[in-house]
This record gives C-alpha cells, structure tokens and sequence, in this order.
C-alpha cells in the first residue's frame, strides 16, 4: 500500500481554491492543474507500506491526536517547486500554526519506531495546486501562473487522515485508510 499522512480540509475552502484555479485552467496546455477532491495538505509521505504495518501505526496512533486541539488553517502566497525559475510545482503556502507543527513533529519522531526514515528538508505546509510539465512550460504559462490570486481563505482542521494513494494513468486516486480525530473545544 502506498500510503501518507494529510489533512483534508473543508468543503467550502476547497469549493473556493477550485473556483479560482478554474479561471486559469484553459489558459495553460503544459501544466496540469490538481483537481478538488485531491486537494490536502501532505503531513508525512510513508511510501509503500505493508499492510501489517499499516495496521499497527493505525493501532498506535488511534488515540494520539486526541490531545491536539482542532485548529483553523489560513492560506498565504502562492509559489514554485524547488524555485521560479525552474518550476516543477505550483503550491498555495499555508500559515504554519502551532498545533500543526505538533503533529508533524509527532509523526516524524514516533513513525521511527516502524522504521520510517526522518524527513531532512525543513517541513513546508502548501497545498499542490498543479503540476509543471517542464519540458513544455513557457514564460507566458509561467505568467498566468504568477497572476493566480486566491483570498485568504481558513479552514477548521479537526482530523488527520492516513490515506491510501493508488497510481493511476489519469492520476493518483486517494482512499482514506484511518482517520485520526483532534480534540474539540
């Protein structure tokens, strides 16, 4: 199983990023723009997993984050994967709040235990929202990119999920395996 921990987010938060990214959409040919249901926010990438170990992380984990309180998410700038002038990925950053750097320590520190490497780059919370063919992006796509302006938006985060992500050739499919409930008010 190829899995990765991630928070989903509201329906109206993704409602209004889709909104924007559909204005956008038909003006760019070598750039494939991230649809409304795959929309997250990418916590841990595990990789393939063996569906053993799989069972026991949700066995361990299962109560873990009843601890953290729910917590609200807000947009910021748009930006590129690894930078401007070489862009692979395009990403909506998100406000870094306490109470997600909680869990994303969380997980890398106790993930260890099943024999999961710890993450060397520094952690960077976004959202993908397309994906750049290089070898076909010109500066004017580059452009329609640059001029994507999206509002700042929040989002009521109250659980974390381990999801299932199956390669597929019109994409990756996402299946929730657990979700992990945060402590509400």
């Amino acid at each position: 199983m190829r899995l990765f921990f991630a928070i989903d987010f509201e329906d109206n938060f993704k409602d209004k990023i889709t909104e924007e990214i559909n204005l956008y959409r038909n003006h760019t040919r070598s750039i494939k723009w991230i649809n409304r249901r795959s929309l997250h926010l990418t916590l841990k990438f595990l990789g393939e997993t063996s569906p053993d170990v799989c069972n026991a992380i949700c066995k361990d984990l299962l109560t873990s984050f009843e601890t953290v309180q729910q917590f609200v998410i807000a947009t910021a700038e748009t930006g590129f994967f690894p930078n401007k002038r070489n862009p692979r990925i395009f990403f909506l950053n998100l406000v870094f709040p306490r109470e997600l750097n909680m869990i994303h320590q969380y997980l890398e520190k106790n993930l260890q235990l099943f024999g999961f490497k710890k993450e060397n780059r520094k952690f960077h919370p976004h959202i993908t929202l397309a994906r750049i063919k290089q070898e076909n992006a010109d500066n004017k796509e580059i452009d329609v990119l640059n001029s994507l302006n999206i509002k700042p938006l929040n989002s009521t985060i109250n659980e974390i999920l381990l999801i299932q992500s199956k390669l597929t050739p019109s994409g990756a499919r996402y299946t929730p395996v657990q979700k992990f409930s945060l402590r509400t008010k």
